[in-house]
C-alpha cells in the first residue's frame, strides 16, 4: 500500500470521533455532466429550481434554467470572455430538483444566492452530495473515500461564492468517508455564505465544512459549521501549501466544530474578527500530513492578530465547554494571536478576557486559552494587546531662515 494512501486512511481517521452513521436519503455520484448548452450573450444566468427548465429555458429572468448543474455546463461551453454571473432563486438545488454532484465551479465564475439571512431551505441552498474524484485522485485516495457538494477544481481560479448555504441534509455516503460541503482545491473567494448547512454534523462527524486541499480560500462573514473539523486545510503531495483568509467585517464570522481549524502545520491562516464556537479546539495543527514523510515539512504562517500576514485579529476564542481555543503539536510553529477576546481570568487574561501585555507561551503550556504540546520545542503563542501604531515623524512647522542675499 503506497506511503499516501496510508496517510489518507489516517487523515479521514481523524475526521471523526466515532464511526459515521449513514442515512435514509438519496445523493448523485459523479461530476458535473455537461448539458448541450444554449447560446447566449447574457453575462447573468438565472436559475429557479421551482419555475425554471433545463428545457425550455434559457437563463434570462423570464425563461431561468431549472438547475445549477445545467447554468455551469452553459457556462463551461460558452465563447464569451466576460465574467459571468449565476444568479441562484429562492429554493433547495438537489437531486431531487435535478442537480448532479458534486458540482465543478469553473474559472472566472460567480454564483450568487438570494435570501441569505434567512435560514435555509427558505434562502439559496445547495443540497447535496457526490463522489469526490478529483480530491481521490490527488490525494492518493481509494474510491468513494471522499464527498463533496461544490467544488473548486485544481487550477480553477478567480472564483466567487455569495450569499447561499451549501450542505447535504440526508447524507447516505459509505460508512467511513469523508465529506465536505465545499473544495477548494483552486483558488476561490466566499462570503456570507453557510457550510455544512442542514448537514447532521452529531450524526455524521467526518462532515466537514470547508476542506482546503493545497487550494485557496477567502471567506468573509462566513458561517463554517462541521463535524470533527469545521474547516480543514492541508497539502496535497507535491502541491503548494494552503492560504486561508477569514475576515469578519462588516459581521462576525463563524467557526463550529470540535475543531475550528485544522491543519497539518503547513496551512497559512489569517483570521479576523472570527468567533470560535468549537466545541473542543479552536485551532488545532493536528490533521495527519499527507506528504511524503521523506520530505521536509515546511510550516505556514498562523496570524490570529498582528503577525506577519496582517490579521487585525478582533476573534472571539470564549468556548463554553472547550479544551483548549489555540492548541499547538508541531515544533517550531509560531501562532501571532494578538488583539482577540479570551476566556476571562484565564491563564493571565483579565475580567474582559484581554491579555493587557504581550506575553509568550512555549512548550509545555496548557490551558483552556492555550495549550503547546511538551515536545513541541520551539513553537510560540505570542498574544496581548496589538501594540498601537508608530507615530510618523512630521515636518517642522517652524519657519525656515530667511536665505543669504547673493552677492550683487
Amino acid at each position: 500500500m503506497p506511503w499516501f494512501t496510508r496517510a489518507f486512511f489516517l487523515l479521514v481517521a481523524g475526521f471523526t470521533l466515532a464511526g459515521i452513521v449513514s442515512g435514509t436519503g438519496c445523493t448523485r455520484r459523479g461530476t458535473s455532466t455537461p448539458i448541450p448548452p444554449t447560446a447566449s450573450p447574457l453575462t447573468t444566468i438565472d436559475v429557479d429550481p421551482k419555475t425554471g427548465s433545463d428545457t425550455t429555458g434559457n437563463g434570462t429572468f423570464a425563461k431561468p434554467y431549472k438547475t445549477l448543474t445545467k447554468a455551469i455546463a452553459v457556462v463551461k461551453n460558452s465563447t464569451t470572455t466576460s465574467p459571468l454571473t449565476i444568479q441562484l432563486a429562492l429554493g433547495v438545488y438537489s437531486a431531487a430538483s435535478g442537480e448532479t454532484f458534486p458540482i465543478v465551479i469553473p474559472t472566472g465564475m460567480t454564483i450568487n444566492g438570494s435570501g441569505y439571512g434567512a435560514g435555509y431551505p427558505k434562502g439559496s441552498y445547495i443540497n447535496g452530495s457526490g463522489e469526490d474524484t478529483a480530491f481521490e485522485k490527488l490525494a492518493g485516495a481509494p474510491p468513494k473515500s471522499a464527498f463533496t457538494t461544490l467544488e473548486i477544481g485544481a487550477g480553477v481560479s478567480t472564483v466567487s461564492l455569495n450569499g447561499v448555504y451549501v450542505g447535504s441534509s440526508r447524507l447516505s455516503n459509505p460508512s467511513g468517508s469523508l465529506y465536505a460541503s465545499f473544495d477548494a482545491l483552486g483558488s476561490g473567494a466566499a462570503s456570507h455564505s453557510t457550510f455544512a448547512a442542514g448537514t447532521a454534523v452529531t450524526s455524521h462527524p467526518r462532515a466537514v465544512g470547508i476542506i482546503v486541499p493545497s487550494g485557496n480560500i477567502d471567506c468573509t462573514g462566513c458561517a463554517i459549521l462541521g463535524g470533527n473539523y469545521a474547516l480543514a486545510a492541508l497539502s496535497l503531495p507535491g502541491a503548494a501549501p494552503p492560504a486561508v483568509v477569514l475576515n469578519g467585517q462588516p459581521t462576525q464570522g463563524t467557526i463550529g466544530g470540535n475543531i475550528g481549524i485544522a491543519t497539518d502545520g503547513t496551512a497559512n491562516v489569517n483570521s479576523s474578527f472570527q468567533t470560535f464556537k468549537s466545541a473542543h479546539y479552536g485551532y488545532q495543527d493536528s490533521v495527519a500530513p499527507l506528504a511524503s514523510p521523506s520530505a521536509s515539512l515546511t510550516l505556514g504562517t498562523v496570524d490570529f492578530g498582528n503577525g506577519p500576514a496582517g490579521s487585525q485579529g478582533g476573534n472571539s476564542f470564549v468556548g463554553g465547554n472547550v479544551i483548549s481555543e489555540v492548541s499547538v503539536t508541531l515544533s517550531n510553529v509560531e501562532v501571532f494571536a494578538e488583539g482577540n477576546y479570551w476566556n476571562a481570568n484565564t491563564q493571565g487574561t483579565n475580567a474582559q478576557g484581554q491579555y493587557p501585555k504581550h506575553t509568550v507561551f512555549s512548550a509545555g503550556t496548557r490551558g483552556r486559552n492555550v495549550t503547546v504540546a511538551g515536545n513541541a520545542q520551539g513553537a510560540a503563542v505570542v498574544v496581548g494587546p496589538i501594540p498601537p501604531p508608530t507615530p510618523t515623524p512630521q515636518p517642522s512647522t517652524s519657519p525656515s531662515a530667511s536665505p543669504t542675499s547673493s552677492p550683487t
